[in-house]
């Protein structure tokens, strides 16, 4: 029995340990804080941790940075978190061969079978980006595309997927005059 692209995903997750953990998580722990209570303390809202952790964010969020001595060292480790977790969990070849030629985001969910939220955290994208992607956003994000560089998809693949995206908003109001 051939297993979806859904059903590899979901049981590469399930192993994905073998890089270095995020550093935002180590922090976290560090102070034996919960993700509400690390919420608490840089005074945002739970979901802002737990995409951090997930690496969701292209860059650190600025209510972690003011906390962090050597910042330069945090965001390289953040990144190299944020690659080993895609390259780990992403294989080009699950992907379909063409994206689809209209609500290409929307197909891609449908094809691996997951949510925005499940999606875009093995994607370490954000879930509001997706979301755009499927409604009305005529381009993608550099996250998007940063994403679907790192996982070794083809040029081609990218452009035509983006090329997909400017059908999504409808057109512009024309006025009268």
């Amino acid at each position: 029995m051939t297993r979806s692209a859904g059903q590899r995903l979901v049981a590469v997750m399930s192993q994905y340990t073998d890089f270095e953990p995020n550093p935002l998580t180590l922090m976290r722990e560090a102070l034996d804080f919960t993700q509400p209570e690390m919420a608490l303390h840089l005074g945002v809202n739970k979901n802002v941790i737990n995409c951090a952790e997930d690496g969701m964010f292209s860059l650190i969020p600025t209510c972690y940075r003011v906390k962090i001595l050597n910042i330069i060292e945090a965001n390289k480790a953040y990144q190299q978190f944020r690659h080993d977790k895609r390259v780990a969990l992403w294989d080009p070849a699950d992907f379909p061969e063409s994206p689809a030629s209209r609500d290409p985001m929307t197909k891609l969910l449908e094809h691996f079978e997951l949510t925005t939220h499940k999606f875009g955290s093995r994607a370490c994208v954000q879930t509001a980006e997706l979301f755009k992607m499927c409604t009305k956003k005529r381009t993608m994000t550099s996250n998007f595309r940063e994403f679907l560089e790192t996982v070794g998809l083809p040029n081609d693949w990218i452009v035509e997927f983006d090329r997909g995206l400017s059908y999504n908003a409808p057109p512009a109001v024309r006025l009268s005059t």
